[in-house]
């Protein structure tokens, strides 16, 4: 499978460097980085990625702006926030679901929330183990989680998905 990260950074590049290490440290490496940022001029001249100047906040329209430079040929997109880093073998384990189960869509996965020290914290509100979201069982997973499957960085979804969903009104 071909696989693809999209970073999202706005006015946050304390941590971006440690985002994006967590990406080139991947057991299985992405085929294609897209970052898209309001300052591109903030980021490390040497990233081999492609680049995209979106100057504002909302995540939907930064990544409208992303998928017009997906290539042709990713398969699974995977979500970074700029705060946010992967775990070491993210991308090989959710590939594995994805070449598993044709019937997954999307997958919202486990995550560690930690403060500015790298100490864990245990909050509530996280979702402790993946998700796997098909057509058949969207409303239900809906139904559950309300508020919705909150990280960003832990959605990993099908390109023909997403594809999909962005050309809907």
């Amino acid at each position: 499978m071909k696989s693809a990260v999209i970073i999202t950074v706005y006015k946050r590049y304390k941590y971006i460097d440690e985002a994006l290490n967590s990406v080139l440290s991947q057991s299985v490496k992405p085929d294609q980085i897209i970052i898209v940022a309001d300052n591109p001029k903030m980021l490390n001249n040497s990233i081999n990625a492609t680049v995209i100047e979106a100057d504002y906040p909302q995540f939907g329209k930064m990544i409208f702006e992303a998928i017009k430079a997906l290539r042709d040929d990713i398969d699974v997109v995977y979500f970074l926030d700029d705060d946010d880093m992967f775990h070491k073998n993210k991308i090989e384990y959710i590939n594995k679901i994805f070449e598993k189960r044709r019937d997954v869509v999307t997958i919202h996965n486990s995550s560690k929330l930690i403060d500015e020290n790298g100490n864990q914290l245990n909050l509530t509100w996280g979702v402790p183990f993946e998700v796997l979201v098909n057509r058949n069982n969207f409303r239900k997973i809906h139904h559950q989680y309300p508020f919705g499957l909150v990280n960003n960085s832990s959605y990993s979804i099908r390109k023909e998905f997403l594809v999909e969903i962005k050309k809907k009104p």
